[in-house]
């Protein structure tokens, strides 16, 4: 599964169904939330988890995460990413629990008095999620 958080908000990054949607108004991708199941480990529901066998599928899997994720130009970069993004891989084995791995690829901190300001909210919950995790890796 891939997903991207843009403005404090979840996105799938490998659905791309709302691409062939028949609607007069402009399509636009679905917010996902996130809950814990019974056993307390936080999900993502409703995220496309697609089984994949071998490295060109995983590849393929990126290119379309990529393709969707939120870029855009900033004054100090012409192709700015705009959301942090994770990436899960769960390996497994037969006679083995599976095992996950979240690959995370943040979206870079920004002075917001040098932004232009349609880019400001953006840079703001960029900025927060960033000062969050600080506070979370001292923690631990």
């Amino acid at each position: 599964s891939c997903f991207e958080i843009f403005n404090e908000k979840i996105y799938d990054l490998l659905d791309v169904s709302y691409k062939t949607q028949k609607s007069s108004k402009l399509a636009s991708k679905s917010q996902l939330n996130i809950s814990r199941d019974n056993d307390g480990k936080t999900i993502v529901e409703n995220v496309h988890e697609i089984l994949v066998s071998d490295e060109s599928q995983i590849k393929n899997l990126i290119e379309t995460a990529k393709s969707e994720r939120r870029i855009a130009a900033t004054s100090f970069n012409r192709s700015s990413t705009r959301s942090h993004v994770i990436f899960r891989i769960s390996l497994s084995r037969s006679t083995k629990k599976p095992v996950c791995i979240s690959i995370v690829d943040l979206a870079g901190c920004e002075r917001t008095k040098k932004l232009e300001n349609s880019r400001i909210k953006e840079s703001v919950n960029i900025n927060k999620s960033m000062l969050v995790l600080g506070k979370c890796i001292r923690s631990l």
